[in-house]
C-alpha cells in the first residue's frame, strides 16, 4: 500500500495537478509499489502529452 502523501506527491510532481477525486487517491494507494505507481503515471497519455517535446529531444539524442 502506498501512503496517501506519496500518491499526492506523484500527482503534483509528475502531472502538475491535484488528483480528480479522493476515490482516485484511494485507488492509487492500492498500487503494489511506488515504482509501479510512477511507471503507470509516466506512461499515461496525460504525462506523455505534457512532456512530448522533452521526450522527443531525449529520443533524438539517444539516436545520435
Amino acid at each position: 500500500m502506498i501512503p496517501r502523501e506519496e500518491v499526492m506527491n506523484c500527482y503534483r510532481f509528475l502531472l502538475d495537478r491535484e488528483p480528480e477525486t479522493e476515490q482516485v487517491v484511494e485507488d492509487k494507494c492500492r498500487a503494489s509499489s511506488l515504482d509501479l505507481l510512477i511507471d503507470d503515471m509516466v506512461s499515461s497519455s496525460e504525462f506523455l502529452e505534457a512532456h512530448k517535446v522533452a521526450i522527443a529531444q531525449i529520443l533524438r539524442e539517444r539516436g545520435k
